[in-house]
């Protein structure tokens, strides 16, 4: 009951109250007796445990719920399902090269077990690619999207999340008619659909669409309690109106949820200081200065 009320509440962007239901659920199994019908409920509510703590920016405390449930599923001999879990927190907080050593191994096992039906973790599969993507590894990107796709199959649940890092890494190269294509669905599924939502919006607003505006106001029901793409939108609006301040807004938000490389892009923005300071990000994350036709190059300094 708790785990469908929590469902609940997330389908409606009510991140918040979905975290507590799921912090009831997980306390109600962690007092339980052991058996083996608990353990997999408790493996599920770990695995909704991980997620909520995404959607509510907290991605260290999603990594730390991660490496509990690793220890139960590898207990439990689901070593795929284990390494899984770290993939996302990893990645938010860009810890990358530990991003794709994670996801390396959930592949492998998973392969190993002849690839059992998982559409639920297309999204972090999904993230090894952008991490390629981001890096400008294009081979290794294109495999781990198409893995990610494979898994998914036709939409479901997790094709804004796949969607979304498709689209952002497009962004990062400056490939608009890619970023267009991926974002042309005014739905992102159930996992990652504000996420997904901010992004839409934000390359609309890069590209100059006639419908900029309409997907900034989707996208604006959808983020209040869910920062990351809070911060994705305040990006977003700040490029459409040519407000510095939301940008710089957008920059301390990503930066108060410790993931740098948003905060990097948001912080390119504004020239300068933040600039280079964003420069040094990019470079420690081993990613190319990221391509924006939108943004007009500093001018030459006079001879």
């Amino acid at each position: 009951a708790l785990d469908a009320v929590s469902a609940n509440e997330w389908t409606h962007a009510r991140f918040e109250r979905s975290h507590d239901y799921a912090c009831q659920r997980i306390e109600l199994l962690e007092g339980s007796s052991p058996s083996p019908a608990r353990d997999i409920e408790h493996g599920d509510a770990l695995h909704m445990m991980v997620e909520s703590a995404l959607q509510g920016g907290e991605f260290a405390k999603a990594a730390d719920w991660a490496a509990k449930s690793r220890e139960l599923e590898l207990r439990n001999g689901v070593a795929y399902s284990a390494w899984s879990r770290g993939i996302l927190p990893a990645f938010f907080l860009c810890r990358w090269d530990e991003s794709v050593d994670v996801a390396t191994k959930f592949r492998d096992a998973w392969l190993a077990e002849e690839r059992p039906p998982i559409a639920a973790l297309g999204s972090a599969v999904a993230a090894a690619g952008a991490i390629h993507g981001y890096r400008g590894d294009e081979e290794a990107s294109r495999a781990w999207f198409s893995l990610a796709e494979g898994m998914i199959g036709g939409g479901g649940g997790q094709k804004g999340g796949v969607r979304m890092f498709q689209a952002d890494v497009a962004l990062h190269h400056g490939q608009l008619d890619v970023a267009l294509e991926q974002v042309q669905d005014p739905a992102g599924g159930f996992w990652w659909n504000s996420a997904y939502l901010a992004t839409r919006a934000e390359t609309f607003v890069i590209a100059g669409d006639d419908t900029a505006s309409e997907a900034l106001a989707a996208a604006e029901d959808v983020v209040a309690e869910q920062p990351f793409a809070r911060a994705i939108l305040l990006r977003a609006r700040g490029r459409f109106s040519g407000d510095r301040a939301l940008i710089e807004r957008s920059r301390d938000l990503f930066a108060e949820i410790a993931t740098p490389y948003q905060e990097a892009r948001s912080a390119w923005l504004l020239g300068g200081d933040d600039r280079e300071r964003a420069r040094e990000i990019f470079t420690e994350l081993g990613a190319p200065e990221p391509v924006d036709a939108s943004v007009k190059p500093e001018p030459e300094p006079a001879a």
